[in-house]
């Protein structure tokens, strides 16, 4: 049973490395999306 425990903790901090690396390409995404939208309002502007 407990190399099962063990499996089960691997996994969950594999999981963990994972959402970490997932969330911090959605915040880099949504920061270059919000500086082009920034750019274009500018550039609507004139």
């Amino acid at each position: 049973m407990r190399h099962f425990d063990k499996k089960t903790e691997e996994t969950q901090r594999y999981l963990g490395v994972l959402t970490e690396d997932f969330d911090s390409k959605v915040e880099a995404i949504t920061e270059q999306y919000l500086d082009i939208k920034e750019t274009l309002d500018i550039l609507v502007l004139f």
